[in-house]
């Protein structure tokens, strides 16, 4: 593994989605009714924050599989494409929360 090793911290954390799909035949409209995520992340400091970076994912593993290009930097790789009013689907949905 390239890059930084930090023996007494954990670096990584584990997670899980479940996606529901419906696709219309018809018109190939595509539908995520449903998505499940399971994370094994350690300890949280910010409940907010780590809730947060589950649905950023989620919506960025959205977007990338079924309408979205994300550039990565060659040089440096970092995405080039990371503001949400650059994409064209998920900027005009909006986001619902629920509960």
């Amino acid at each position: 593994m390239d890059g930084p090793v930090f023996p007494d911290f954990v670096t990584f954390s584990y997670i899980a989605h479940f996606v529901e799909v419906r696709v219309e035949a018809g018109t190939r409209r595509v539908r995520v009714p449903r998505v499940v995520s399971v994370a094994d992340c350690g300890r949280v400091i910010s409940p907010r924050t780590a809730a947060s970076q589950v649905r950023g994912g989620v919506v960025w593993g959205i977007g990338a599989t079924l309408r979205e290009a994300s550039e990565v930097d060659a040089r440096y790789g970092g995405f080039l494409t990371v503001l949400m009013r650059e994409t064209t689907e998920f900027a005009t949905m909006g986001a619902r929360r629920k509960g």
